[in-house]
């Protein structure tokens, strides 16, 4: 189903250039290429995909000026087995969003070949609808169950909606040498506060306003971050000990995020 070119992409072995430069032979990689190979077929449905490898030495006769050095060609053979559909889907531990909107932000359909690359973009939706709610460490695990049915899968959708979670406190860490961009530009600059909830989908665009305010040298992925934290029972602190407003101007550790 696949091209040889395609499946090299996913390894991490490489030829040498010309035959001279780079490809380095290192047994240790061949279970770790042939794990990529199946978890890409597996994931595309082949899930009985089957891998032998045989590895042939020898030295190359084509060059004299090479010819010290001993070459290896690393042959895999596939049995790719049969790709699987989808049967049904299946949602577990939902109870703050019904199922039938669940439902709507799925790709993958029933009777359709599994896709592990569908599937990954219907998590993320779910995780957005989740993070609307202020529940910002929801939990989404999808797992593939085989039927005894062949070439058939049921896909169950495990959620943990955890709780809603308001932001406790608000911190700032500027890295580098001085003199430094003063904490409180970056805190009149970000859209959310101590006692907020706390909207991921808020928390990215601040993110991204930094990045483009041009108050930093460095953007993209260099540029500034913003992470949350999920606190633990013993840091939670009385939101109403907490004043109203932003971090004063002083140094901090890193961002956190507190349970409501």
């Amino acid at each position: 189903s696949f091209s040889g070119p395609i499946l090299k992409t996913k390894v991490q072995t490489d030829t040498a250039i010309l035959g001279l430069m780079g490809g380095k032979y290192n047994p240790e990689s061949i279970p770790n290429d042939i794990a990529a190979i199946k978890q890409y077929y597996q994931g595309l449905g082949y899930f009985d995909v089957k891998i032998e490898k045989e590895v042939e030495f020898g030295r190359p006769w084509w060059n004299p000026w090479i010819r010290n050095t001993t070459y290896a060609t690393i042959h895999y053979t596939i049995d790719e087995g049969q790709r699987y559909r989808l049967h049904e889907v299946e949602f577990v531990g939902n109870a703050v969003i019904p199922e039938e909107e669940l439902r709507q932000e799925l790709n993958i359909s029933e009777g359709e070949f599994f896709n592990s690359r569908h599937l990954e973009k219907d998590v993320a939706k779910i995780k957005e609808k989740y993070g609307a709610l202020e529940r910002t460490f929801a939990a989404v695990e999808p797992r593939p169950v085989l039927l005894e049915e062949p070439g058939t899968v049921n896909l169950v959708i495990n959620i943990d909606e955890d709780r809603v979670y308001r932001i406790r406190r608000v911190d700032v860490v500027i890295n580098g040498d001085y003199p430094h961009t003063k904490r409180s530009t970056v805190l009149n600059r970000i859209k959310f506060a101590p006692g907020d909830l706390a909207d991921p989908a808020k928390l990215k665009k601040s993110e991204t306003w930094l990045a483009g305010d041009g108050i930093f040298e460095r953007s993209g992925p260099e540029g500034p971050k913003i992470t949350i934290k999920q606190v633990s029972g013993e840091e939670t602190q009385s939101l109403a000990s907490t004043p109203r407003g932003q971090t004063p101007d002083v140094g901090q550790t890193n961002t956190a995020a507190g349970s409501a």
